[in-house]
């Protein structure tokens, strides 16, 4: 499942690196960031690991938010 996610904060390079560090070390498979639109597209399975990405984008101080889903 490709899930499209709008995030709220991102600034910079270093943002984008450091959601998708953490993103990729909790298991999400991540396809591409734009800072420019501030959006994420992950590919990824189930309602449990998109709450859990949602969660980690929150702990590091950004909001996120479900745009798009492609089954």
């Amino acid at each position: 499942m490709l899930v499209r996610l709008s995030l709220q904060g991102l600034r910079c390079k270093a943002c984008i690196s450091a959601v998708r560090s953490t993103l990729e070390e909790n298991g999400a498979v991540v396809i591409g960031i734009s800072l420019r639109e501030a959006e994420i597209e992950i590919d990824d399975g189930d309602a449990e690991k998109i709450e859990k990405i949602l969660k980690d984008i929150k702990e590091l101080g950004y909001e996120a938010k479900v745009v798009g889903i492609q089954r």
